[in-house]
């Protein structure tokens, strides 16, 4: 390939993309039949990436993300909505968006999906300026931000000030 980008880079950069995608399309499992909902977002993915053909690590991921014990309220929240995806502007008028955002009554979490811990505190800072500005518009609520790293299934807590 072109521009230094491999063919094992360009496969990892796509599955990223995929899981990534995946992901978007689980939002809150609470009162949900999961294995249906995983399936579903499975199936979904399968139309926007026709040519992709690891489905069966996609699947297995995802159960794994919904499944683990620190991961698990990210996807089911009772008392709350879960966005995918969600566009946010800060003051200069650039847009950001965050992979996931539950707004529950006195709490907001951010969450950003990783596909491996290279970055940490790049991620980090990442969540840290979603924050800021999830805080300008929700001052009064408290703000929890974690990275969720897909290649291993861990969750790291950002800490995000006030």
């Amino acid at each position: 390939f072109e521009g230094g980008v491999s063919a094992l880079g360009y496969e990892n950069i796509t599955h990223g993309n995929v899981l990534h995608y995946a992901l978007s399309l689980i939002n809150n499992l609470a009162g949900c039949d999961e294995p249906s909902a995983i399936i579903s977002a499975v199936a979904r993915a399968k139309l926007q990436y026709p040519n992709f053909t690891d489905w069966g690590e996609i699947e297995k991921t995802l159960r794994a993300c919904v499944g683990h014990s620190q991961a698990r309220g990210f996807f089911i929240v009772p008392d709350g909505d879960v966005y995918t995806e969600r566009d946010m502007v800060d003051s200069a008028g650039n847009t950001k968006r965050t992979d996931r955002l539950i707004i529950e009554k006195g709490c907001i979490t951010i969450v950003d999906y990783k596909s491996a811990h290279s970055a940490s505190n790049e991620y980090s800072a990442q969540v840290r300026e979603y924050a800021s500005i999830v805080r300008l518009i929700h001052p009064e609520k408290t703000i929890k931000g974690y990275l969720l790293y897909l290649d291993d299934i861990a969750v790291e807590e950002v800490i995000c000030g006030m």
